[in-house]
C-alpha cells in the first residue's frame, strides 16, 4: 500500500531543527522521515491523552455502580 505524500512548508524552531538533523544523520536517514516517525508518535500519544481524558468520569461511575 503506497503511502501519499503532501509537500508543505512549516517553520521549526532552529535548535529542534538541529536536533533532528543530528538524530536522522546519526540514523542514516532523512530528516522528513524522522520528522514523519515523531509525528505519528506525537499522534498516537494525544489520542491516547484525549481518550484518558474523556473516560476519567466514567471510572468513578463504574465504582460507584
Amino acid at each position: 500500500m503506497a503511502v501519499e505524500k503532501v509537500k508543505t512548508t512549516i517553520n521549526i524552531e532552529t535548535n529542534i531543527l538541529k536536533e533532528l538533523k543530528l538524530i536522522a544523520d546519526n540514523k542514516n536517514t532523512t530528516q522528513t522521515e524522522i520528522i514523519n516517525k515523531i509525528l505519528k508518535k506525537g499522534i498516537i500519544l494525544e489520542k491516547q491523552a484525549e481518550k484518558q481524558e474523556k473516560t476519567k468520569g466514567n471510572n468513578f461511575l463504574k465504582l460507584a455502580a
